[in-house]
């Protein structure tokens, strides 16, 4: 035996690595020989052999229950191959006989282990527990295979991981909030990917005992959390603790028992007593419930330290970066005496790299982006150049998609690995972000084994086929399939409207009441075509992929329903657009037209009704019922106007149907926003209710961005997004009935110098400013349509429109540049000539 080994050995040490079974990390080291087993899954007896001591620890017990679990005859019958596991340390002269064959270079690693296939058994040896269990979970994947037909090579495994910490954090608080099932499902699947951390994203979703009254009433509580460590320690996984300290408040200080620790509607005041008080209160219960080692107090995108008064007057004394490590300071000593070591989100310490310096000793900076980049030293350098410990932190991001742009995922997360691992990082912590609600994790798995992929192997940039992998190991799949869906998903995003992957199609409400509206329908038939052939793909999955995985079949029915919807979203619109051409027909009857519509609007209402109630099955498979109700709405909406339209046709009261007209012009329904600022005595439209920032033609406004009201009270400007398909209707933003002027604000970017026209309507009366110039030739007195001319220059170009509302009246505003090319990215808008 010793000789075979050391042949093997010396094949890999000259790099001859011919790959085996594939498993997911990649391993570090396989050695391969020509030969396959001649066992048969159907047919061949395997035994599980292992030292009943392993069972009395938690990863030892997970491991002998994972190997008694692989997908084959497991029997104890004398003529079964015997599964062998061991343990360092647990049999002396085995350890001998082992550490003679394995290179001193590779010996003892952390979490690593040895796994050999060899012509009459099988053994997995751990360097320690957490060793052990992975080369389980490496088995049960090359079992898996050989369950599924593919034959078994001889083989040996020597692999142990780069980073010690492999995260991943889950966002559960911005729409989708799991069910406790479903996160030890997750934390199943992590470790099966050799994950070893993981975290959640946590603002107001958390119910601690001393502080519930603003979580919502199914909330993550203290229990579940404990619940959560303890099951994830047998998996070899800790849970990070956290709580958002800082910015991100708003939920939180909406209710009324809180509103008092603000500085802004958003942000905590910094370095306050009661704030202060109001933390460390959530971390002594948060603390103790979670396992790993590290507590992130967040602190992020803290935009307002130097909003109002008081916080203005002590920015000027100590600069914005006194007012935060004033704030962060006390909250990372309180986690030290806690006895965690605290971290914290890198991006307000690259504003202001002064403070990292000043941080408690141990404390540990995510430094985090999620852009598909090709160089991050601008987020590793400040903090790598000082020593002080960092974990990259890439993202797959969801916010207000359609779906995750995955392969923006695949590069951000193989570059900002492969740079951290260059620079010192001590792991990946690989973000899940669901901003906007609509979104399911069962999208964002390949991100995830992108990110496992990575802090396991962070050497490679480049992964060959991973996807494919992905696909044979953890579906059964036994063709390129996934990797055709992966390109179909990005051929989404090589149309102009679906750039960004926006999911405003999937938002658009259309309107009862509407007596006439316009719909941008550009390229939805290229869409609707891209919508079939993905699903064609995800049908031929389906039926390719084997019901005994190790991941779940029904992760494809997300996908099937995220292409659905979109294709459903279109169809509905094309057919309002329809019904008003029916209208129209002359040649038609009015009881012949009424029975057409009502054809239309039974068919439109059969889907919307159906994926209402596929949304829901879904929705539960994963998460509580927190926020349902509000997502779910974009469905029953549709519901209830095909039954309106249905009603309205049955009735022969065709001409109370809402018109809508398909056009190629871009509507603007993304805007920023600020006021209501109120009209008082001698004040009207050209009163400049910015004097004090400069002036209103100086704005350059952007999300973070905030200003004074007339008392003096400060206010963000407002993400004003409308679902509408052309109007924004500024009394669902600004209720107030009386009369008021309103700022709006959207960015034109163009590729070279341009005049363009722009239609408008608008009941009230409005001024353009363009690039600090007002258009004092392009105003509306009068109420209506008008029109005008945008002198654009190359680059970007800020355009304010200044409203004063009708009080009581009709405030629904309408913009758009007809003629020519215009897509969008939130309120930034790109405008190109049409090519001839």
């Amino acid at each position: 035996m010793h000789t075979k080994w050391l042949i093997l050995i010396g094949i890999a040490l000259i790099g001859k690595n011919v790959f085996g079974n594939q498993i997911i990390p990649a391993p570090k080291v396989v050695i391969t020989q020509r030969y396959i087993t001649d066992w048969q899954s159907a047919l061949t007896i395997f035994s599980i052999d292992y030292s009943p001591i392993l069972e009395r620890y938690p990863i030892g017990a997970r491991a002998t229950s994972l190997a008694k679990g692989l997908p084959v005859n497991i029997n104890s019958e004398d003529t079964s191959v015997p599964i062998q596991l061991r343990l360092l340390g647990q049999n002396i002269n085995f350890d001998k006989e082992m550490q003679e064959i394995v290179p001193d270079s590779l010996w003892n690693k952390k979490e690593g282990y040895v796994l050999s296939i060899m012509k009459n058994r099988i053994f997995v040896y751990g360097f320690d527990l957490a060793g052990l269990l992975y080369g389980v979970q490496s088995l049960r994947q090359i079992m898996s295979s050989f369950a599924s037909g593919e034959a078994l090579r001889i083989q040996t495994i020597i692999d142990y991981p780069t980073f010690e910490f492999r995260g991943v954090m889950d966002d559960i608080s911005r729409g989708p909030l799991s069910n406790l099932d479903f996160m030890k499902s997750q934390i199943e699947r992590f470790s099966l990917l050799k994950i070893n951390v993981v975290s959640y994203y946590i603002e107001h979703i958390l119910r601690t005992k001393n502080h519930f009254a603003y979580a919502p009433l199914d909330g993550l509580t203290i229990q579940e959390l404990y619940d959560l460590s303890e099951f994830a320690d047998s998996f070899n996984i800790k849970v990070m603790g956290g709580f958002q300290s800082l910015g991100h408040f708003k939920n939180i200080l909406n209710h009324p028992n809180y509103t008092e620790l603000g500085a802004s509607e958003r942000m905590l005041q910094p370095a306050d007593s009661k704030s202060l008080q109001f933390l460390f209160d959530n971390y002594n219960e948060i603390i103790p419930a979670s396992s790993h080692p590290y507590f992130n107090i967040n602190c992020d995108e803290a935009y307002d330290l130097d909003r109002g008064p008081a916080l203005n007057d002590l920015a000027n004394e100590i600069g914005k970066r006194g007012v935060y490590f004033n704030h962060i300071f006390p909250l990372l000593q309180h986690v030290q005496k806690e006895g965690k070591i605290p971290a914290l989100w890198g991006d307000v310490l690259l504003q202001h790299p002064s403070i990292i310096d000043k941080l408690p000793d141990s404390t540990v900076v995510f430094t985090w982006n999620y852009a598909a980049r090709e160089n991050f030293d601008e987020f590793i350098t400040p903090f790598s150049s000082r020593n002080i410990s960092f974990v990259v932190t890439p993202g797959i991001v969801n916010s207000y998609k359609l779906w995750p742009d995955l392969h923006e995922a695949e590069i951000n997360i193989s570059n900002f690995s492969f740079e951290g691992w260059k620079n010192g990082s001590e792991g990946v912590l690989t973000t899940v972000w669901d901003d906007g609600g609509r979104h399911f994790f069962a999208c964002d798995w390949y991100g995830v084994v992108n990110g496992a992929e990575h802090s396991w192997n962070p050497r490679t940039k480049q992964v060959d086929d991973l996807a494919d992998k992905f696909y044979k190991i953890f579906y059964g799949g036994k063709s390129t399939l996934f990797s055709r869906l992966l390109n179909n998903l990005l051929s989404f995003q090589q149309t102009s409207r679906l750039r960004d992957l926006d999911n405003s199609i999937i938002e658009m409400k259309l309107d009862i009441e509407e007596s006439k509206g316009f719909i941008d329908t550009s390229e939805f038939k290229t869409i609707l075509q891209l919508c079939e052939n993905t699903q064609e793909i995800i049908y031929n999955i389906a039926r390719e992929i084997s019901p005994e995985a190790l991941f779940l079949p029904t992760d494809f029915n997300f996908w099937l329903f995220k292409i659905q919807e979109l294709k459903e979203a279109i169809r509905s619109a094309q057919d309002i657009c329809k019904i008003n051409r029916l209208r129209t027909d002359i040649e038609l009857s009015d009881s012949k037209i009424g029975e057409e519509i009502k054809k239309i609007a039974d068919e439109r209402l059969k889907m919307s009704t159906a994926l209402a109630d596929l949304f829901q099955i879904l929705w539960y498979r994963e998460n509580r019922d927190y926020s349902f109700r509000e997502l779910n709405q974009t469905y029953t909406h549709k519901v209830d106007f095909w039954k309106d339209i249905g009603n309205l046709a049955q009735s022969g009261n065709i001409r109370s149907i809402p018109i809508y007209q398909g056009t190629s012009d871009k509507y603007f329904t993304y805007w920023l926003g600020a006021g209501p600022f109120s009209v008082r005595a001698k004040q009207n439209i050209n009163t400049d209710y910015f004097n004090a920032l400069g002036g209103e033609t100086n704005l350059r406004p952007a999300a973070v961005d905030y200003y004074p009201d007339q008392s003096g009270t400060y206010h963000s400007w407002q993400k004003l997004i409308s679902h509408q398909p052309d109007y924004l209707d500024l009394d669902a933003f600004f209720p107030d009935p009386a009369l008021k002027i309103l700022y709006l604000n959207v960015q034109l970017y163009s590729e070279n110098e341009l005049t363009t026209s722009y239609e408008s309507r608008f009941n009230g009366t409005y001024r353009v400013i363009l690039n600090e110039e007002k258009l004092n030739n392009q105003m509306s007195e009068e109420p209506g349509i008008s029109d005008g001319e945008l002198y654009l220059k190359k680059g970007r170009n800020d355009l304010i429109i200044k409203l004063q509302t009708t009080p009581g009246g009709d405030n629904r505003f309408l913009f758009f540049i007809p003629g020519y090319e215009v897509t969008s990215s939130k309120y930034r808008y790109y405008i190109k000539e049409p090519e001839q």
